[in-house]
This record gives structure tokens, C-alpha cells and sequence, in this order.
């Protein structure tokens, strides 16, 4: 599930990068944040029957524009990916295999990405969550004198629709909906979070 908002190259490199994914059986849904001619053309050219898009008629915010594709998703699994990133084709593939042996129906399956900037390339987080580790905790609580270690991007996250729809994004909030969304949904009872990075990371960014 891709929103977008006015960057119609960056996500067609996002959405091409789905489709080269090795795991087959997926349907692409980009949810375009307002009307926006630019971006619905670029994605006409793309000629693959897995690709949807939905285009709301203002723009609602990335939250909102999230929780408008889980609900036009056919599927029983849903992964994020921002416009301006793109997975490596193995991402899928690996998240489900995590997801698919988990002891809980809900896991949140999340990944390593390299971070691309003018500086080079970082691989983050620099650690995944710890066996039985809260979530708050992996994120808040600072393990080393740099701090950061613990991060989870949408563009990484790997989980039920059936979650998503209990637990939507919450549209009022501007900014950090995605660690919202995490801390209210690791309280839902049968859920678990589990990283199936590699460690050459699963998701390229911006940065």
C-alpha cells in the first residue's frame, strides 16, 4: 500500500519495485493524496493488472491515506511503502516467511533499510528488537550513549488487514502517526512484533 502525494517519478520507482518482488501473489494499491494529474499519468504507464489506484478526491494526509488503501485491500496481509522508497526484491518474501511462523494472529513484521543520503549509506536500526522486548521500550529507551538504535519506518512494516482495520492511523495527528499507530496496536491482544532483517537491508530510502 503506497501514498502519494505529488511525486509522480518517485513513486513509480516505488511501485516497480513491488512488482519485482520475488513473493508473486500481491496486489499494488496507491491511495494518490488529492487529484493529480502528474501522478495518475506517470501511473498509467505502469502495464501490470496487480496495480490499483485510488485517487481521493482532496488530499487527507498520509494517515488518512493509509487507512483509505487498507480498506480497498483484498488481502489478508498488508505492507507499507512511502513513495519516495523502494524494497529490494527479497522483502516480501522474507517478511512473510517471519510472519507466516509466528506464534500470534497479528504479528507486525519490520525489516532493515539502507538510509541513502550526500553522506554514503547507513544500514538502520543498528538492533533489532529483543526476544519479548515491548515495542515502547525498543523504540524510547536509549541502550547507548549515540541513542537511535531502535526504529521502525512504515515503509518496513509487514502486517494484518484485520489489525489495521481494529487499530486504523490516527488522520488528526500531523506528525508521528506511525509510532502512534505501533504503541496503540502492540496493546491489542495476540499481537507481536518481530524483525525479519537482513543485514544488508530489505528497503532502500531517501534518507
Amino acid at each position: 500500500m503506497i501514498p502519494s502525494y505529488r511525486r509522480p517519478q518517485l513513486v513509480q520507482r516505488a511501485v516497480e519495485s513491488v512488482l519485482r518482488q520475488t513473493w508473486r501473489d500481491i496486489e499494488v494499491i496507491v491511495v494518490v493524496d488529492g487529484d493529480n494529474p502528474e501522478t495518475q499519468q506517470a501511473l498509467a504507464l505502469i502495464e501490470d493488472p496487480r496495480l490499483r489506484v485510488k485517487t481521493l478526491a482532496k488530499s487527507i494526509g498520509c494517515a488518512g491515506a493509509r487507512n483509505a488503501g487498507v480498506a480497498e485491500a483484498r488481502g489478508s496481509w498488508i505492507a507499507f511503502l512511502d513513495d519516495d522508497d523502494e524494497w529490494f526484491p527479497t522483502k516480501l518474501a522474507s517478511q512473510m516467511r517471519t510472519a507466516e511462523q509466528y506464534p500470534c494472529a497479528h504479528p507486525i513484521v519490520s525489516c532493515r533499510l539502507i538510509a541513502r543520503s550526500e553522506e554514503g549509506d547507513s544500514v538502520w536500526p543498528r538492533r533489532t528488537p529483543a526476544p519479548g522486548e515491548p515495542i515502547s521500550e525498543y523504540l524510547f529507551c536509549q541502550n547507548g550513549l549515540r541513542g537511535g538504535d531502535g526504529l521502525v519506518l512504515p515503509s518496513t512494516v509487514l502486517t494484518t488487514k484485520e489489525l489495521l482495520l481494529q487499530i486504523p492511523f490516527n488522520a488528526d495527528l500531523p506528525r508521528h502517526n506511525d509510532v502512534d499507530w505501533l504503541l496503540r496496536a502492540a496493546l491489542v491482544e495476540a499481537t507481536g512484533s518481530e524483525s525479519a532483517a537482513a543485514p544488508t537491508g530489505d528497503i532502500r530510502s531517501a534518507g
